[in-house]
């Protein structure tokens, strides 16, 4: 069977959506690390204490010693978890796999049932690959109430709009969700590796 040009593209394309697997992510070295906390439906309010906990299967002394970062991820889709802006958890400071665990405060951010928390390094490998790993998922309760926009009623001696204005329901919206923009940004990337590679 031969694979030509387009075969490949899929292919890069498909590695590079971040897919929420209770698997757990395998390194190159042979170790692998599964977050098991948070639990499956656990349940955090923003600014909670949220512990975080991973296993380390196949230890080695280099991947014990690798840096990982930790965020979250809109999980609604769990063939492709999206990356929540805001939502880096422990700041900048990456944690070793060695550790184990970090406890980080949840973040601010809005409220959902399908977060997952990403672990991410940069593996041993010669091309040092970022992988990527994915909690179970849980839920996050924002007590602030969403902002919502009331218009008053006309008063008696209010002009009516001129025929010239377009009521305010009828101007099209250009706002594009976070999860359409990184998946564009991640179909992009792929397209460019690829193109790169030919």
């Amino acid at each position: 069977m031969q694979f030509g040009p387009s075969s490949y593209l899929i292919a890069v394309a498909a590695s590079v959506i971040s897919t929420v697997s209770a698997a757990g992510c395998l390194s190159f070295t042979g170790s692998s690390m599964v977050i098991i906390s948070p639990a499956q439906g656990q349940m955090y309010n923003v600014g909670d204490s949220m512990r975080i906990v991973w296993n380390v299967e196949n230890p080695t002394d280099t991947f014990n010693n690798l840096n990982v970062t930790l965020s979250l991820s809109d999980s609604k889709n769990p063939n492709n978890a999206v990356t929540v802006t805001g939502g880096e958890l422990g700041g900048s400071k990456p944690f070793l796999v060695k550790s184990g665990e970090a406890t980080v405060a949840v973040p601010n951010i809005p409220s959902g049932t399908k977060y997952s928390v990403k672990a991410t390094y940069r593996d041993v490998d010669e091309a040092k690959t970022w992988t990527q790993c994915y909690s179970p998922i849980f839920t996050i309760n924002n007590g602030a109430a969403p902002a919502v926009v009331t218009a008053a009623a006309p008063s008696a001696g209010a002009a009516a709009p001129s025929a010239n204005v377009a009521p305010v329901s009828a101007v099209p919206s250009a706002k594009l969700s976070s999860a359409v923009l990184n998946a564009a940004a991640s179909s992009f990337a792929a397209v460019v590796v690829a193109t790169m590679l030919f």
